[in-house]
Parts: C-alpha cells; sequence; structure tokens
C-alpha cells in the first residue's frame, strides 16, 4: 500500500512536512513575476530576462549558502531565520518599482528563501529514527513538490480576484506564520538525537556515487 511508505513518522517530521509545504507555495511568485514585470511594471521584454536570471542565481546562492550555514549554525536557525527573514524579503518587492533594485532584492530575497531547503533536510535527520529516515526524506520532497504544483494555482486565483501585490503579501504573511509556528513548534531541540557528524564538502566530492546520483539530478 502507498501509505505504507510514510508510516511510523513522528509528529515533528509531520509538522516539517506541513511547514514545507507552505514555504514552497511560496513558488507562486515565479511563474507571476515576469507577468507583474510587464503587466504591472510594463518592463521591456530584456529588463524581464535579466530579473528572472537574478532570481536563479538568487536560488543558487541560497541552496549553497544554506548548506555552509548550516553546518556551521545547526539547522534550527538556519530554518528559522529563512522562514521569517522571507516574509520581509516577498515585501521588499512591494517598495520600489526600480529595475536596478528589483534585480539586486531578487538575488537577496531567494537566496534568504532557499536556505531553508538544506536546513530542513538536516532537521528531518535530527528528528527521524535511523529506520524512518528514508521516509521522512521522501515526505519532505513530496511536500515541495505539491507546494511547488499548489503555488502557482493559489497565485493565478490571487491575481484573478485581488491583484499582483497580494501575490507578494500572502507569501509574506503565510512564511512569517509558518517560521513563528517552527519556532514556538521546534525551539526546544533537547529531544533531537544529535546524529549530525563533521564532515567537509571534500568528503562529498570523494563519494562517487554521490557525485553521480547529484549530477543526475541536476539534469533531471
Amino acid at each position: 500500500m502507498y501509505t505504507s511508505s510514510i508510516e511510523g513518522l513522528t509528529r515533528k517530521v509531520w509538522l516539517l512536512a506541513a511547514i514545507t509545504l507552505v514555504n514552497r507555495s511560496g513558488s507562486m511568485v515565479l511563474p507571476f513575476l515576469t507577468y507583474y514585470l510587464s503587466e504591472g511594471l510594463t518592463f521591456s521584454k530584456s529588463k524581464i530576462a535579466i530579473v528572472a536570471f537574478c532570481y536563479g542565481v538568487g536560488s543558487l546562492i541560497g541552496s549553497f549558502s544554506g548548506g555552509i550555514l548550516t553546518d556551521k549554525f545547526g539547522s534550527y536557525k538556519v530554518a528559522s531565520t529563512s522562514l521569517i527573514l522571507s516574509a520581509f524579503a516577498f515585501f521588499g518587492f512591494l517598495i520600489s518599482t526600480d529595475f536596478t533594485f528589483l534585480c539586486i532584492w531578487s538575488i537577496i530575497a531567494i537566496a534568504i528563501t532557499d536556505c531553508f531547503r538544506p536546513a530542513i533536510m538536516v532537521n528531518i535527520g535530527e528528528h527521524s529514527e535511523e529506520s524512518t529516515l528514508t521516509r521522512g526524506i521522501s515526505l519532505i520532497r513530496m511536500a515541495m513538490n505539491l507546494g511547488v504544483s499548489v503555488g502557482p494555482v493559489i497565485g493565478g486565483l490571487v491575481i484573478k480576484f485581488f491583484d499582483f501585490h497580494w501575490i507578494f503579501i500572502i507569501d509574506g504573511i503565510t512564511c512569517l506564520l509558518a517560521g513563528l509556528f517552527y519556532v514556538k513548534v521546534f525551539r526546544d531541540r533537547s529531544a533531537a538525537s544529535q546524529k549530525r557528524k563533521e564532515s567537509s564538502m571534500m568528503q562529498a566530492l570523494t563519494d562517487i556515487p554521490f557525485v553521480l546520483f547529484m549530477l543526475f539530478n541536476l539534469f533531471n
């Protein structure tokens, strides 16, 4: 049965999945960002392409630096900070229509948001038993994919019944609420198992099967 693949997971793993779902639903911004820049701000196609490029650069920076920060400060601090600051990052899109500002802000905002992803994957390991770790990671990936699917649907409805600006407002509010909820639930980390081992980037790069797996994921 399909349900057997997610049985036996702890309450905190399910809560992490719910928070991840809310966080990744913020992807509603991406498919409508170009529409907002075109219809709302009347940017040219070349300017829109540059802003979208900056969005991608921010995602790359956030995913990479999130892993480094998680190793240094721990998953709780990185995930909670990312969630709460993401709210203000999305609100920042509302304060300016300047092209240069939006390019810079896209990099900063998405870098902050995507720091959450590596932190939450480590978080799963801290709140899962060894026997359920794979299932916990699968649940998180499912929540991420569902969020990416649901986000654009929500974004479309928001634009239809309200306007462009409400995408950033709603996304910011949900990120803030998710961040406060995360802090409330996971602030006491005494029960979390400290399974994280000291490692280095070179350790990962010398693991050939892992490197090949990540390479295939890159082109997936």
